[in-house]
């Protein structure tokens, strides 16, 4: 007799059934533990290709854990019996508790349950009552029908039939749910769920044929299968209804697909540069007092500097919604919990329509694939550059047992890593054309620039990575220092990565037809109006940002003094690539006049504060800047050509002024009002926060 490993040994020990058994065990747990993970959504499952590793180790351990306890049952004789039913009780707990057994999982978070132990004692009692459930109840089923097969004929073909029916349902709850969470406007998805249902209802049935099962049982088998069909299909069937009311409205969108591009267009690459959190006058070429930035200023001579560009926004997610709209934020209204109108296409998809191959590589978890910023670009990745913390308690338990194991100290990336995929990817389609973008998490917070960029004449001063944003009188002069100096280190790292990837381009040949746009999504506060970081007012320093654009027919060295928005950067992109696309109502105006020496421009630009810590509008118009708080409805007015730092407000002492103001904001926001309704921007783009994602953006600041 050949010899058999420990585990097998132990289940076949048993009888024929128990390594089914096991397997069927291992496997549910696997499907069951994965499809839990797949529910709240989290970036990190979103291919298919995540699925099998971490479902791999989940059901290997549970196999493992169940066939050494059947092996601990056939050492007593009178235990074999009640081995597989008690073996399966104590993995399904086991598997349980280290399924729920984290300080941050949904399931504890429902409980209000802060960090602390591995199981926090207040809401331990809870967390057992139900895993102890549903592990008696696993063991009881198994046992039962292991118990009636002495007195029921079929009794031995159901439970055979049993283990083999689990993981055929649990497997296919897991595909739908997945394709449901990440795929769920897919048609694709839905005829992929329709088949793995019926797949499984011909499963079924053969299984009914193969075990001779008739009367009763076997129309309750049938009846079985049929439930697991409508689990499966309606769903999706939903989802084809929804497509097929999609159908029949009239085209929504803003703007009309633009033709392929000609074999001779002018601009063959185009690069999207965004370095987060970047205020203007952190760059030397703005303000010469600045840190030297030499590579920006170096690109900054070869193209044309707008002087006094202003974000849309002052937080990432409604800037970038305008900045690849090329709308208000009034009218998409991108925040943490809205992703970008479908109704709205995305540059990208427009030069995509145009022959160029998109490329997005970014480093802020905002921009995740849940984030609604993917669309148009046929390769998108995430680069991790800034510390993310412990792994995800909601993470699949196969997935926690990898990283573990595998990767016991998780990297993080750097900038160096991001410059190098990008220019990868350009060197990959140099024939083609290309349009990348590129966005680096430095210099947002938290401060950590590469030691070498650090000032060593000024004494460390540590702010509290609890208190970034909160007022002035709970930061020394030394910590602000310290803050602000940090800050301009990673400007400077930063500023280092822009040079390796100009270079990179430069060694590919593709410098001379390529047109290379800078900015930043909004700027930094330094307590300036008694906070710090962003997100919270919408004055100079958060508005504030570098625009700089590097164009073949652009003359080098242009300074232009006009006040922009980057909301304009979408037209004029497509303007410069000789991308038609007539312009709907509504959409920034184009930049190119601009570069080409046209004095004529628009003196008004509007900014929003949107779904942060409180609404406002700012409308800047000829010299004045107007800001109303949308809730208070309070009003403040600035001089910005005598008080370039907001420090006196005019709302009392010029009403005449304030009234313009104020009637430019009401006008704007009734405009925006009416592009969402003809744009059909509505409740549609909804997008949920997992822990995971949660926990990261607490790390960056963005929640609490």
């Amino acid at each position: 007799m050949k010899p058999q490993l420990p585990v097998l040994h132990g289940v076949t020990a048993v009888g024929p059934s128990a390594l089914m058994t096991a397997t069927s065990t291992a496997l549910s747990i696997a499907f069951l533990d994965l499809t839990l993970a797949i529910l709240p959504g989290p970036s990190d499952l979103a291919s298919l290709s995540a699925l099998w590793p971490a479902l791999g180790a989940t059901a290997i351990l549970a196999f493992i854990l169940c066939g050494c306890l059947c092996a601990v049952g056939s050492v007593v004789p009178r235990a074999r019996a009640l081995a597989p039913p008690a073996a399966v009780s104590i993995t399904v707990f086991l598997a349980g508790l280290f399924r729920f057994a984290s300080p941050d999982n949904t399931f504890l978070s429902f409980y209000d349950c802060r960090p602390g132990p591995l199981l926090c004692p207040p809401y331990a009692l809870k967390l057992a009552v139900p895993l102890i459930c549903a592990s008696i109840a696993a063991g009881a089923v198994l046992w039962a029908i292991g118990r009636s097969e002495r007195t029921h004929a079929n009794a031995s073909r159901l439970a055979s039939l049993v283990p083999l029916a689990m993981p055929f349902l649990l497997g296919e709850m897991c595909l739908a749910s997945w394709f449901i969470v990440y795929a769920g406007r897919s048609r694709f998805a839905a005829v992929a769920i329709d088949l793995s249902a019926l797949a499984l209802l011909a499963a079924t049935v053969l299984l009914v044929r193969r075990f001779g099962m008739a009367g009763r049982m076997a129309r309750a088998v049938v009846a079985l299968g049929l439930v697991v069909v409508a689990f499966g299909a309606v769903p999706p069937a939903l989802t084809l209804v929804q497509h097929a009311r999609e159908s029949r409205r009239p085209a929504r969108s803003a703007l009309p697909p633009a033709p392929a591009a000609s074999a001779g267009r002018r601009i063959k690459h185009v690069l999207l540069i965004t370095i987060d959190a970047l205020r203007a006058d952190a760059l030397s070429c703005y303000r010469p007092g600045a840190g030297p930035t030499p590579n920006i200023d170096s690109l900054a001579a070869q193209g044309a500097v707008f002087m006094n560009a202003m974000s849309s926004a002052n937080w990432t997610l409604p800037a970038f919604g305008s900045m690849m709209t090329g709308f208000s934020p009034w009218v998409h209204r991108t925040t943490l919990y809205v992703r970008p109108p479908g109704s709205l296409p995305m540059l990208a998809e427009l030069l995509r329509d145009a022959g160029y191959d998109t490329a997005a590589f970014v480093a802020n978890p905002l921009l995740g694939p849940e984030s609604g910023f993917l669309r148009g670009f046929t390769h998108y990745t995430l680069f991790e550059t800034k510390p993310r913390g412990e792994a995800a308690g909601n993470a699949p338990l196969g997935a926690r047992i990898l990283q573990r194991v595998f990767a016991p100290k998780a990297s993080v990336a750097t900038s160096s890593d991001l410059t190098a995929a990008a220019i990868a990817f350009i060197k990959d389609h140099l024939d083609t054309g290309t349009f990348t973008w590129i966005h680096y998490m430095d210099p947002h917070g938290p401060y950590v620039p590469p030691a070498s960029y650090v000032p060593g004449t000024l004494t460390p001063a540590p702010v509290p990575e609890a208190e970034p944003g909160l007022s002035s009188s709970l930061h020394t002069p030394e910590q602000k220092a310290w803050a602000q100096a940090l800050y301009n280190a990673e400007v400077r790292a930063a500023d280092g990565e822009i040079g390796g990837l100009l270079r990179g381009l430069a060694s590919l040949g593709a410098a001379r037809d390529s047109l290379i746009v800078l900015t930043a999504d909004h700027g930094e506060a330094f307590w300036e109006h008694g906070y710090a970081t962003h997100g919270n007012g919408l004055f100079q320093e958060l508005l504030h940002v570098p625009l700089i654009i590097r164009h073949p027919m652009v003359p080098p060295g242009r300074r232009i003094d006009a006040v922009v928005t980057t909301t304009s950067l979408p037209p004029t992109i497509l303007s410069l690539c000789g991308v038609p696309s007539p312009p709907p109502k509504g959409l920034a105006d184009s930049l190119a006049s601009l570069l080409t020496g046209s004095p004529a421009w628009p003196t008004l630009t509007v900014s929003a504060s949107i779904g942060a810590v409180e609404e406002q509008i700012a409308v800047m118009f000829d010299r004045y800047k107007y800001i109303r708080s949308i809730g208070s409805g309070r009003e403040e007015l600035f001089d910005l050509a005598r008080d370039p730092g907001e420090q006196m407000s005019l709302a009392l002492v010029s009403p005449d002024v304030l009234a313009t103001g104020r009637a430019l904001a009401d006008q704007h926001l009734g405009q925006a009002d009416d592009l969402r309704r003809q744009y059909r921007v509505g409740g549609d783009a909804q997008r949920l926060l997992d822990e995971d994602q949660k926990r990261r953006l607490r790390a960056l600041g963005y929640l609490r």
